[in-house]
């Protein structure tokens, strides 16, 4: 196994936050995200493209075919962290698994409440901020009247540094 893709909820904070988060990390297999509904993701897995605009759980594929839902999905993710890979194979364990998977399932289901209880805005809602503010032209302020006056010269760099300090 040599790649991950990572199909996630784009439209959810907390999967947002996790992916921003797990792309820090140093990674023994690299992971791409994708937005589970993309035409990206339409177009490498068309057969998982019917997930709709709010899929319900994180899917991953990796790229000799195997796909993880769920429980799995979260755990091959940490498998591929450097940092994160015993811990998987201790959530993975007969002994955890069944917690990992109430565990994972929790937060699954509650992703969209904990997304706005938390403050954590999806991918989509910064992307939809930032071109609603790139609409905002940096026009001359309304009254340019008190900014008439020159600027002080500046004639060495002691001067400057010295300004400075007063």
């Amino acid at each position: 196994m040599n790649r991950l893709y990572v199909l996630y909820d784009a439209n959810c904070g907390l999967c947002s936050s996790v992916h921003e988060w797990v792309e820090q990390q140093p990674q023994l297999i690299p992971m791409e995200f994708i937005a589970a509904n993309s035409p990206r993701a339409c177009q490498l897995f068309p057969a998982l493209s019917r997930l709709g605009a709010r899929p319900e759980e994180l899917i991953v594929v990796d790229d000799i075919g195997g796909v993880y839902r769920e429980d799995r999905a979260w755990i091959i993710c940490l498998f591929a962290l450097t940092e994160y890979r015993g811990l998987s194979f201790r959530l993975g364990s007969p002994t955890l698994l069944p917690l990992a998977r109430k565990a994972f399932s929790f937060l699954s289901k509650r992703r969209a409440a904990l997304s706005e209880l938390l403050g954590m805005p999806s991918d989509r809602q910064i992307a939809a901020r930032l071109q609603q503010e790139s609409s905002i032209s940096c026009a001359p302020a309304p009254n340019p009247s008190r900014y008439d006056a020159a600027p002080p010269q500046i004639s060495s760099a002691a001067e400057l540094r010295d300004g400075w300090s007063n």
